[in-house]
């Protein structure tokens, strides 16, 4: 048998390595995009509004998407109301593409669990209706859009979502609204509102967040066990304000300059207020009321844990107590003096009548 000739076992042993290489690529491939390939399963959809897409309207793409689909929004104004019931990523270009509700009813209804959307410019929300809306929902994630003059913001009942990055501007009611749990508000901006964000639900972690411009920056009313931190609430008329809230933790914020107090709690008790900075407020640093309005100690307001806040130059009082404790000592002052007044009225009388004697 004649031995192979040695250009051929060259050739052989190249395209022996070759094949070895290229599957060692093909597989280190596959296994570096697998997780981009799962987390964007599903097709794209493009809606351009001059007919370049596969839809005109982005209401027309949600009806024939699917869940784990993605639908790409192109340069555009889109004059209309969404209704989203299907887990999908609705995707812009932020201020070139723009929803306008054209101020009739919600402009973007969420209803389904885990959807996505990130790069729009909503506005245009009816009266007393929201920009998004997300009802009930887990999951979702609302990033790096700018929501701006709408009658309200983002109002969200639901737990485990994020909203992020986002720019609420010049909504005329609020920026974002919270009824639900154990969702994440994170570093968004919001401005000229009249509440940057509302809490009425609980386990909810308002981190990173600037409001300015606005009645209340944070407002908490009912709202238990949330963590308040890292927050930039200035120039508004109160920085946070607490209302019948309890078991909240406000801490590491920045609460300057705002026309009414950096910080109120206001029948509210056993929360943790540590490590703020609430200076150059008109009226007070920290300003709290510790008893219900009949003057009830222990009913409401009692339990306040301050610790490590920095409050300077305000207005009124750098940290205030209203309390009907504080009346004790004027009380005690008056007995007093009625006391001596007495006293020495009977001493004059006595050095009277023993003239007379």
């Amino acid at each position: 048998m004649s031995k192979p000739e040695p250009r051929r076992v060259v050739t052989i042993a190249l395209i022996i390595i070759l094949f070895f290489v290229a599957s060692f690529v093909t597989t280190c491939y596959a296994y570096s995009t697998g997780d981009i390939q799962q987390t964007r399963s599903g097709k794209t959809l493009v809606v351009n509004a001059t007919g370049g897409g596969d839809y005109t309207s982005i209401q027309w793409a949600v009806d024939n998407a699917s869940d784990g689909d993605t639908i790409l929004v192109e340069s555009g104004v889109y004059i209309e109301q969404i209704n989203i019931n299907k887990s999908i990523s609705l995707v812009g270009s932020m201020d070139e593409c723009i929803i306008d509700g054209n101020r009739s009813g919600t402009v973007i209804t969420i209803s389904s669990d885990g959807v996505e959307i990130t790069g729009l410019t909503v506005k245009g929300s009816g009266g007393n209706q929201w920009c998004i809306e997300l009802d009930e929902v887990q999951n979702c994630s609302i990033s790096g859009n700018n929501i701006t003059e709408n009658s309200m913001g983002l109002g969200l009942d639901g737990s485990n979502n994020t909203i992020q990055n986002n720019v609420f501007y010049r909504n005329e009611m609020s920026g974002i609204t919270l009824w639900g749990s154990y969702n994440t508000i994170i570093n968004n901006t919001c401005k000229y509102c009249e509440t940057g964000i509302e809490v009425s639900g609980s386990n909810d972690h308002i981190t990173g967040n600037t409001i300015r411009f606005s009645i209340w920056g944070i407002r908490l009313d009912y709202a238990y066990n949330n963590v308040i931190t890292n927050n930039h609430c200035t120039n508004n008329q109160d920085g946070i304000y607490l209302g019948l809230s309890d078991e909240n933790t406000i801490s590491n914020n920045e609460c300057n300059f705002n026309t009414g107090s950096g910080i109120s709690l206001e029948y509210s008790r056993k929360n943790k207020v540590s490590g703020n900075t609430c200076n150059s407020n008109e009226w007070y640093g920290i300003y709290i009321v510790d008893h219900d309005d009949n003057d009830n100690l222990d009913s409401r307001g009692s339990g306040n844990k301050l610790s490590g806040n920095t409050c300077k130059f305000n207005g009124d009082a750098n940290i205030y107590y209203e309390s009907d404790d504080m009346e004790a000592p004027y009380n005690i002052i008056v007995a007093v003096v009625a006391g001596l007044l007495i006293i020495s009225m009977i001493i004059k009388l006595v050095f009277y009548l023993k003239k007379r004697s």
